[in-house]
């Protein structure tokens, strides 16, 4: 994508994307799924989604206002599950549903968003129903990471102490 190369780089998106939701579901369906594995996945998944953003915002393929959004929120769960690890006692905190999904719409946004890019770039007519359904894959992701982030929230007040 960095190199203009847009539907080959929305195709490697997806095929990771693929595998690590197949990885995630065989490891549940084989009972082999760890915290640890948990963990890593889930913060593989915020470093390789921040610097995708990161390097779209540079190429100017992503509005400003929805890379900063998806870094807000991606900063704010990693901030509170580093604040949970390093506690003089351990909270452990689990995704949600709805955070699932709602990194599912945000890679879906993100890919929306380059192949407008790409369609405005040699001058199709869909351009526009390409940016609409980007768009709206912002505001499902928008209502699922609010969720997920409250879900964090509370898992991380309830094992503070707090009831």
């Amino acid at each position: 994508i960095y190199r203009g190369h847009f539907i080959a780089g929305i195709i490697i998106m997806l095929v990771g994307r693929g595998a690590d939701v197949l990885d995630g579901v065989v490891a549940e369906a084989t009972a082999t799924k760890s915290p640890t594995g948990e963990a890593l996945d889930a913060t593989m998944d915020k470093i390789l989604i921040a610097l995708a953003i990161i390097v779209l915002l540079g190429k100017q393929l992503l509005p400003l206002i929805v890379g900063l959004v998806m870094l807000l929120q991606a900063g704010y769960n990693s901030a509170l599950s580093l604040i949970a690890k390093y506690r003089p006692y351990v909270i452990k905190l689990h995704p949600s549903f709805s955070g699932k999904l709602s990194a599912f719409f945000e890679w879906l946004c993100v890919g929306l968003y380059v192949l407008a890019a790409h369609t405005a770039s040699h001058g199709h007519a869909k351009n526009r129903a390409v940016i609409v359904l980007a768009g709206l894959s912002f505001a499902v992701f928008c209502i699922l990471a609010g969720m997920s982030s409250i879900d964090y929230s509370r898992q991380f007040y309830k094992q503070s102490g707090h009831k």
